[in-house]
């Protein structure tokens, strides 16, 4: 893979994996709405 694609690749993967990473978050907040932090 050359520079211009691994740039254009992996932004893309990191916004995919950090919108994934707060459903995630988002999901144990609502389980644990019970508990303060």
């Amino acid at each position: 893979m050359d520079e211009m694609g691994f740039a254009l690749y992996v932004p893309t993967s990191v916004e995919v994996f950090v919108q994934a990473l707060i459903k995630t978050i988002n999901k144990i907040n609502k389980n644990k709405r019970v508990i303060n932090i």
